[in-house]
């Protein structure tokens, strides 16, 4: 094997293990390197000192980099929306997130708020309050390419009156070119999307009133697969079905394919994303959103810019 060929090989597989390396491999690279850093180099006298410093600055970058990602924290957390639909969503809470164990990163969040609609000719007025209790665990590495995830949840509506205790169960999987796939099965009611406090979630409940309770029940199961097709190109595709406690259903797909700028670079990141999004439920319902069938067609432009203090 030529010189040429061996540093090209060495380069495929730096890469690789940085791609897959997950935070239990990094806690086992730090402790390898503290190790090594012990061992007699057999080298002259006047090599050892730039080997030295070389390794100290790794071994210290090491460092600041596991104590910055399992650096205990806690947030304060809030949402609030209103709809076309006169519904009003209000909450609040915190959030505490830490590592318990190297590579076992958890959070728990408690919030507490209150859901409202207001009275119309055909309606009634309908307001309850909700509590969400959820604790996560995630991304949890069995392997440097296979991570496991999940999230303990309950949901409590109108003084605790109607109940939920749910959650969701993963696995994805991750690839050398930054590719990544995976899968999830959970429980949960229509709120529980806005506790991800995703700014592009869809309030799907129409008519409060005519919902059978507060904690409404879904089953579902979904699958992603997001392919990196070149340095500028990822294709995504996300796919699901959701069963619904009063006997319907939902099958839904979203994609979108990304393409990012010219210029673009880490701290001043732009890309464009047409998009489509298709589903179709069981039975048309007055509770919630559900049409036999509903396509829509669209862009983005996703920018992030980080700026220095």
């Amino acid at each position: 094997m030529s010189f040429t060929a061996r540093k090209y090989k060495v380069r495929s597989i730096r890469q690789a293990l940085r791609n897959a390396m997950g935070p239990l491999v990094r806690l086992i690279t730090a402790l390898f390197l503290v190790l090594g850093s012990a061992w007699p180099l057999a080298a002259a006298d006047d090599d050892l000192s730039g080997v030295d410093y070389g390794l100290d600055a790794a071994i210290a970058q090491a460092d600041r980099d596991l104590d910055l990602v399992t650096a205990p924290r806690i947030s304060a957390l809030g949402t609030a929306f209103a709809d076309a639909n006169d519904i009003t969503f209000r909450a609040g809470g915190v959030e505490a997130a830490a590592h318990l164990l190297p590579g076992l990163p958890m959070k728990t969040q408690v919030t507490w708020g209150f859901i409202e609609q207001d009275a119309t000719s055909f309606r009634e007025k309908t307001d309850y309050d909700r509590l969400a209790a959820i604790v996560s665990v995630g991304d949890v590495y069995i392997t440097p390419s296979v991570a496991l995830f999940g999230r303990a949840s309950f949901e409590g509506f109108d003084d605790f009156d109607s109940n939920l205790w749910g959650g969701r169960a993963g696995i994805k999987g991750f690839f050398l070119n930054g590719s990544e796939a995976g899968a999830w099965v959970g429980r949960e009611t229509f709120w529980a999307d806005h506790d991800r406090r995703n700014p592009r979630t869809f309030n799907r409940l129409v008519d409060l009133s005519q919902l059978d309770r507060p904690a409404f029940r879904l089953d579902r199961i979904a699958g992603w697969t997001q392919l990196v097709l070149s340095s500028r190109h990822t294709w995504r595709l996300d796919g699901g079905y959701d069963d619904y406690e009063d006997g319907n259903h939902r099958a839904w797909a979203y994609t979108h394919y990304q393409i990012e700028l010219p210029g673009s670079r880490e701290g001043r990141w732009t890309a464009i994303k047409p998009n489509a999004y298709v589903e179709f439920v069981g039975r048309e319902d007055p509770a919630y959103f559900s049409p036999s069938y509903h396509l829509t067609l669209g862009t983005m432009l996703h920018t992030i810019r980080q700026y220095n203090a």
